[in-house]
């Protein structure tokens, strides 16, 4: 976890909700990872989240979503998976994903990170 402490780590409020919203114009989705630790899965995503209009932040955020059953996090893998499909055909998606290149592979690593450690 430590070093996706080293990246910009959105504040998470609790809330519990049974629904969630997907839509492919909040946040630009670069990467996304599932990592179970019984009871729980989290979904791990990457994003530049948009800070109004065609406009989307160039530091990106990691942001998390916790269920409680494996159903549920592989429908929200999936959805953010279809989104990423979509975004790949919009204007500027490329060019992020070339500027923050080094988040992406840091992001990956510290989820194969915490992999690992939750096999142990």
């Amino acid at each position: 976890m430590d070093k996706l402490n080293n990246m910009a780590v959105k504040e998470i409020k609790v809330k519990f909700e049974k629904t969630i919203t997907l839509n492919s114009s909040d946040r630009f989705y670069q990467d996304v990872a599932t990592v179970h630790a019984d009871p729980f899965y989290s979904v791990y995503t990457l994003v530049n989240e948009n800070t109004g209009g065609n406009f989307y932040a160039i530091v990106p955020t990691v942001n998390m979503a916790t269920f409680a059953n494996k159903l549920d996090s592989a429908t929200y893998h999936a959805a953010v998976v279809n989104i990423m499909e979509y975004q790949k055909t919009q204007p500027g998606y490329q060019k992020i994903r070339e500027w923050i290149a080094e988040d992406i592979e840091n992001f990956r690593n510290a989820i194969k990170s915490i992999q690992q450690s939750k096999t142990k």
